[in-house]
């Protein structure tokens, strides 16, 4: 079983679909759970939450994190309504507007400007795009972590970036990786990091470096793999 196989790069992801095809005994099934259509023998159709389903998911999903925020049912099911019950697209709406970066009015006009036959794809960079620029307003130290993370298709371990950006110690690269899991910006696996797949679409068609900037970042991640 293969969950959530979009959130790999696409050099990574198309590892995967190969070693399926090609290298896998016919004998063995494997299930895909993904954002991004992929060939496959059968596919499954997974809606996002509905009405009380979505309520159910925001309530549960408050008090396990301990999270305070003042909504009423009628809001928690208009939030549901129009985040299409993407799940990821709610968590995200959740945490921003935990934090005070943006109120419920602001975050359901925002999707009220989706076009009503969008897909799970387009609201979830949407949603990314919004996340990341209100982090970069509040915490612009994170810009060049973001934009390192993005430069490589492997992910990257805190001592790897804190090598990379030279003048800033592992804690403080640390403290920034935590917070961009907790925006579920970037992944966590074991010690590593890697930058989520519709994140980084928006960086890298949004955000893109410079050339020079882009050569500078590229040296100083390879100098810095070396040494680890």
């Amino acid at each position: 079983i293969i969950d959530n196989l979009e959130t790999l790069n696409g050099e990574e992801r198309a590892k995967i679909i190969d070693y399926i095809n090609y290298e896998l005994p016919s004998s063995i099934q494997v299930i895909i759970t993904t954002r991004i259509p992929e060939h496959a023998d059968e596919t499954i159709t997974l809606r996002g939450f509905q009405s009380d389903a979505g309520l159910d998911f925001i309530n549960e999903y408050l008090t396990k994190n301990q999270i305070s925020i003042d909504l009423t049912d009628e809001q928690k099911n208009e939030l549901t309504k129009y985040s299409y019950g993407n799940s990821v697209v709610l968590v995200l709406a959740l945490k921003r507007m935990a934090s005070k970066k943006s109120s419920y009015r602001a975050i359901i006009n925002e999707l009220k400007q989706l076009p009503k036959s969008t897909d799970d794809n387009s609201i979830s960079q949407f949603m990314f795009q919004n996340t990341i620029e209100e982090l970069y307003s509040i915490y612009p130290q994170i810009s060049e972590t973001i934009k390192c993370l993005s430069l490589r298709p492997e992910a990257l371990s805190a001592d790897v970036l804190a090598l990379a950006h030279k003048d800033s110690s592992i804690d403080e690269i640390d403290h920034i990786l935590q917070l961009l899991t907790q925006y579920l910006v970037v992944e966590k696996a074991g010690d590593s990091y890697s930058i989520n797949e519709f994140a980084n679409h928006f960086i890298m068609t949004s955000l893109a470096l410079s050339s020079a900037a882009k050569a500078k970042w590229e040296s100083n991640l390879l100098l810095s793999l070396i040494h680890i």
